[in-house]
């Protein structure tokens, strides 16, 4: 004998189900489903080096990120080189971006430590220059990670304010690289 359910109690567990699998995934990845917030053709990270989980890098390799379309003035200020994890101390240094704004290099004040991991954190409330927000849905697919506010821990207060949360709650994008 077949037992049936009453077809509102079925669609609340399909529904329950689809959003159960969603969560799961992007705590999987690590991405943020920020994208789908943001309207189609939104400016997005296209490239980053050094790529997320390099190693071996030079202590005088320069940061660079490359956008589809150019950002906003000012957004550098959401942008941050921490030392050992996402709480380590923020490097001194100096972003710097191209004419056409598609493209920022950072450039530490002194050379990176060797033999250590520093984590690139791109701040989750960053603007084009039209104003809009970024797609962070690229950001995945480069292995970046979300970024919430516990993993700040108590270091990270002047990154948790307006220009650091995006759409979605989170405090952006994380990449990480290890140095020679």
């Amino acid at each position: 004998m077949e037992v049936r359910m009453p077809i509102a109690q079925r669609h609340i567990r399909i529904g329950l189900l689809a959003v159960g699998t969603i969560t799961l995934m992007a705590a999987c990845t690590g991405a943020t489903m920020m994208s789908g917030l943001n309207p189609a053709g939104s400016v997005s990270l296209q490239s980053l080096a050094p790529a997320n989980g390099v190693t071996g890098v030079s202590v005088t390799m320069p940061m660079t990120m490359r956008f589809s379309g150019p950002l906003g003035t000012g957004m550098e200020r959401y942008l941050a080189l921490h030392e050992t994890s996402i709480s380590g101390q923020v490097v001194a240094g100096m972003w710097s971006w191209s004419a056409d704004r598609r493209t920022v290099v950072f450039a530490p004040d002194a050379p990176l430590k060797s033999r250590t991991t520093y984590v690139i954190h791109m701040g989750g409330g960053m603007r084009d220059a039209a104003g809009s927000p970024l797609d962070y849905g690229a950001c995945g697919g480069m292995g970046g990670r979300a970024v919430v506010g516990g993993m700040m821990g108590g270091s990270g207060t002047e990154m948790m304010g307006p220009g650091w949360k995006g759409l979605d709650g989170s405090y952006g994008m994380s990449f990480s690289f290890t140095t020679a």
